[in-house]
């Protein structure tokens, strides 16, 4: 359940009532798979073993963490977004247009996602799984864990540090 507050009215904006709201998972992340030319999973080489697609937002925790994944993998990731004073590091990208990042997808063998707010859950890890990518977590990734909870991904793939997910990366490996 989610308590919401809404003005009494436009004119008194200053009083607020509070209303409780029924919040039920929807796994809405899925219409990423609504694609009626999908013909089943891509696979291709996988000659990048790291690929993060983040943009530099405000958040400043978000940037710090997103920072300490790539110090963490050194010349093993890219970054694909709109970076400030990243142009010299060659990890670094760009933005790259929709059609340019399907081709892109394929070739990558490990993502992490990182909530634009604690708790929530984006469609990007839909997305890595059906380029046959392994997405990592970051803790407070899906802090409920409904992934796990209704759909079975499992626990061991949310991360507390960059160091936690390259000791998995090497696991795995």
């Amino acid at each position: 359940d989610i308590e919401v507050k809404r003005m009494k009215s436009y004119y008194n904006q200053e009083e607020f009532n509070t209303f409780t709201i029924k919040s039920v998972y929807s796994q809405t992340e899925f219409q990423y798979l609504l694609d009626p030319e999908f013909k089943g999973f891509r696979n291709a080489e996988k000659d990048q073993k790291v690929g993060l697609f983040f943009h530099q937002y405000d958040n400043k925790k978000r940037i710090k963490a997103i920072e300490g994944i790539v110090e963490a993998f050194g010349n093993d990731i890219v970054v694909y977004g709109n970076w400030k004073n990243k142009e010299h590091d060659e990890r670094f990208k760009g933005s790259v247009n929709f059609d340019e990042l399907q081709n892109i997808l394929p070739s990558i063998k490990y993502t992490y996602c990182y909530p634009i707010t604690p708790g929530d859950i984006s469609g990007k890890w839909v997305e890595a799984v059906a380029n046959g990518i392994i997405p990592f977590f970051d803790s407070t990734y899906d802090s409920d864990r409904l992934l796990n909870k209704h759909l079975g991904v499992s626990e061991w793939l949310w991360v507390s540090s960059p160091e936690e997910m390259k000791q998995k990366i090497a696991y795995l490996e």
